[in-house]
Order: structure tokens, then sequence, then C-alpha cells
């Protein structure tokens, strides 16, 4: 079996990108977070350069922060892109098959799109595994077969008819729903829900940026 260790990018502190609306980092800067003031909403990241710069995370758009963490592929792999990457056309959550990989560190992967791309595996941070998705990501997929997995206990706005008919829908031949109690996961996809932005859901549950 061909493999080759990749550094995976996870939504939690570790490292920052600036996508282009902090003023101190250029956009597409990579940066690592040295420290976190929850209370203040204030992050310290140090940048290339070694200079450190504070932000305040209420007012701050435009940053994304995550773990840097080293995956294995193989030949066959399913993998999913966590961020676009605008000069090989690939849009944030394309998905695809490793075909090839080389001594040299660079894969070939054949986009679900059709397309096929040659890259640097040690240039590519925000590259995971494509085995499993959110119901939200997975608008506008379709797979022979699905495994969703729904845990009763979190939020109720999080689990709705919405998310159930999102979530089913995706596979053409076959669904299996796993779940810790069917009792309650009826009662909440029962319920109707309209869509609603991230923000909106965020502030219902009252989640604290």
């Amino acid at each position: 079996m061909h493999w080759k260790d990749v550094n995976r990018a996870a939504v939690t502190p570790g490292g920052a990108k600036d996508d282009g609306n902090a003023g101190n980092l250029a956009a597409g800067t990579y940066a690592e977070v040295v420290n976190v003031q929850p209370d203040q909403h204030q992050i310290t990241v140090c940048r290339p350069d070694g200079v450190q710069v504070s932000y305040d995370t209420s007012r701050l758009k435009g940053v994304d922060t995550y773990k840097p963490i080293t995956i294995q592929l193989s030949l066959g792999e399913r993998v999913q892109f966590n961020a676009p990457l605008k000069d090989q056309r690939i849009a944030n959550r394309e998905q695809g098959t490793v075909e090839a990989l080389s001594p040299e560190g660079r894969a070939s992967i054949h986009l679900d799109n059709g397309e096929k791309v040659s890259l640097d595996l040690d240039q590519m941070r925000h590259l995971d595994h494509g085995y499993a998705v959110t119901s939200h990501i997975a608008q506008g997929l379709t797979a022979d077969r699905v495994l969703v997995h729904v845990d009763t206990g979190i939020h109720p706005e999080l689990v709705s008819d919405r998310f159930a008919y999102v979530s089913i829908s995706r596979a053409s031949q076959d669904a299996t729903l796993y779940t810790n109690s069917l009792e309650r996961l009826g009662d909440l996809v029962s319920r109707s829900q309209e869509k609603s932005s991230a923000l909106e859901t965020t502030q219902k549950i009252n989640v604290k940026p």
C-alpha cells in the first residue's frame, strides 16, 4: 500500500490564515496563534517575519483558525479540500480520489467534477479525508450509499426536518441512519425549520464569539 503523511487543517486554535480583512496580515498569509484570551475575545498571532499581532476576535473578519494534524493517504483514498485553491480552480469542499502518489511527495487527484490535478502534499494545509461531511456541506452531493449519524443530545436547532431531508436524500441506493434515541429523533425531525444562516443559528443557540 502506498501512503503519504500530509497536514490536515482542522478548525481549532493552532494556526491562522488571513483571507484579506485583517489589516496587519496580507491576504493568504499564515501565522501561528501564540496566545488566546477568551474573556477579552483576543488572540495573538506570530507572523512569518516574527512580529506578533493581537486581534479582537469579536471585530475581526476574514481569519480562519485551524490546528495542523498529520494524516496518511493511500491510493484510492477519498479526500476533500477545506479551503479553495484558486490557482488550481478547486472550490472549498471539493472532493476527489487519490490516483497516484510519487516518492517526491506529489499526489494526483481525480476530482469529482472530472478534472485531474497534481499537488505538492507538503504545501497542502487544507486537505482532509473525504469520508464524512456535515449535512450542510453535503447539499448538492450524491453517493450510492450514505451513513447518517445523529446525536439527539445536541441543540435541537441543529436537527430538523430539513436536516433529515438533506442527509437522507444524498443517497441514490441506500441510506442507513444511526442515532442514540429513535424516540427523541422522531420528535426532532418532525419539526419544520426554515433555512437560516450560520450566524442566525449561532445566535439562537447562544454560542459566544
